[in-house]
């Protein structure tokens, strides 16, 4: 294309490679897009690249079984190969055939019918993937029939029965195709492949539930999960400095996606909550690391030109305060803002640690200030505070506590753990058999 050229009046040369003749293409669809040189699919003419791409695809169809296939029961890479068989696009040899892809070997290598693998026949003909579906149906008690995955879908969607029962059918599903597709070349029988299909979902239960027991049956499984309640903790956490510091700086940085703007806070004060200095200021959006990890540089810089030393520096990121203080290995983006961290603390002696958010408040909220400012804004008397800080601060001064209102946390891996205490517990079992042989046989020796 020449440089004086108009772009809305170039063709492409039927020589020219494929996708340049594609985006010339494009120029069809782009042209309604604009009107007298005006962007016309926003209000305010500026132009944006997600209603461009969502003009380009069209109104979609709402998938009917979305809300099985991406369930949170089902582990990621489970949803994932459902939502392909879904599609019908899962990469068998018979759709890699139609892709122009040359495969060595197009049949299907789950069992011996020499049939061409695609997805109607492993979905409806195949020995191996009938006999896991029929050990699906018996440990769900659930008769689905041997066909499309889509239509298997809508029919557990159809079932009277609780969402949470769906959703663990969903995710048996999903565990097989998943499986079905991964051991494509390597021997198989279907009875060791069943069980390991039924311990991957058992897995993922595990995970959300903590309660899972390898050996429960369909009904104990689903009324678990049906009526599973999920524990809550809570502590009071409150702010303070120790005594051996004559002040304290809290910091925190936060960012918005959707604003595409990040912020840093900070405040420093007495040990008694008397308010030395508190700033706000406005960040490049990056990601809610690097503001923190900004906005703790920025805490530390101002307490260096002040000359102040011997202090305390409070994240409530255990992750940045582990990489200032050495503890963890620092991705090459956050490298040279850390290291000028370190100088710092160094230099003046500064002891960072970790605190809760609820410790932080103060910090936290002037970091969200980002919006309302174009530039940084220092505060040094309580009453310039924004409200959404002062609240926080006077509460700290009083020593009133927040509470601290958390999910109670698990392992996750409650039956893997299971299966290995059993496999310890077997072979302990074991070596004392053979030790007592070995006795009684040196006994008659």
């Amino acid at each position: 294309m020449k440089e004086d050229e108009n772009f809305w009046d170039y063709t492409a040369p039927t020589d020219c490679s494929w996708y340049w003749k594609r985006l010339n293409k494009l120029k069809l669809d782009m042209r309604r897009w604009y009107n007298a040189d005006r962007y016309n699919l926003t209000p305010s003419g500026k132009q944006s690249i997600a209603k461009g791409y969502y003009d380009m695809i069209g109104a979609g169809q709402a998938m009917e079984t979305s809300t099985l296939t991406w369930s949170k029961i089902l582990q990621p890479k489970h949803r994932f190969i459902l939502w392909l068989a879904a599609q019908r696009k899962l990469l068998t040899r018979g759709r890699l055939e139609s892709m122009g892809i040359e495969c060595a070997n197009t049949e299907c290598e789950l069992c011996d019918m020499h049939a061409h693998e695609d997805s109607n026949h492993l979905f409806k003909d195949c020995t191996w993937a009938v006999g896991m579906c029929q050990a699906m149906n018996d440990w769900t008690k659930l008769q689905l029939p041997k066909t499309n995955i889509v239509d298997v879908l809508k029919l557990i969607k159809q079932k009277h029965c609780p969402r949470m029962k769906k959703e663990i059918v969903a995710a048996v599903l999903g565990a097989m195709i998943y499986h079905g597709m991964k051991h494509q070349t390597t021997p198989l029988f279907v009875e060791h492949w069943t069980l390991e299909m039924l311990f991957q979902v058992k897995i993922t239960l595990g995970k959300i539930f903590s309660i899972v027991n390898e050996g429960w049956n369909w009904e104990l499984v689903c009324d678990i999960a049906i009526n599973y309640r999920q524990s809550i903790t809570s502590k009071l956490v409150l702010w303070e400095c120790a005594e051996q510091y004559s002040f304290i700086l809290n910091t925190n940085g936060s960012c918005s996606p959707s604003l595409s703007k990040a912020g840093a806070g900070g405040i420093v004060r007495k040990i008694n909550g008397d308010l030395i200095m508190a700033s706000a200021k406005p960040l490049q959006f990056l990601t809610n690391k690097s503001s923190e990890i900004q906005a703790a540089l920025h805490g530390l810089k101002w307490c260096h030109q002040k000359n102040l030393s011997d202090f305390l520096i409070q994240l409530n990121s255990l992750f940045v305060a582990q990489m200032i203080q050495g503890k963890s290995k620092v991705p090459w983006t956050y490298q040279k803002l850390i290291e000028e961290n370190k100088k710092i603390v160094t230099q003046r002696n500064v002891k960072v640690i970790r605190c809760y958010r609820e410790a932080n408040m103060v910090a936290d909220a002037l970091s969200k200030f980002f919006n309302n400012l174009a530039q940084e804004k220092f505060y040094y008397q309580e009453g310039d505070l924004p409200a959404e800080a002062l609240g926080p601060l006077r509460m700290d001064k009083m020593g009133i506590p927040s509470f601290r209102i958390r999910p109670a946390k698990h392992t996750g891996r409650a039956v893997e753990k299971e299966k290995q205490q059993k496999l310890k517990g077997k072979s302990e079992d074991k070596g004392a058999e053979n030790e007592q042989s070995n006795n009684h046989n040196e006994g008659k020796d």
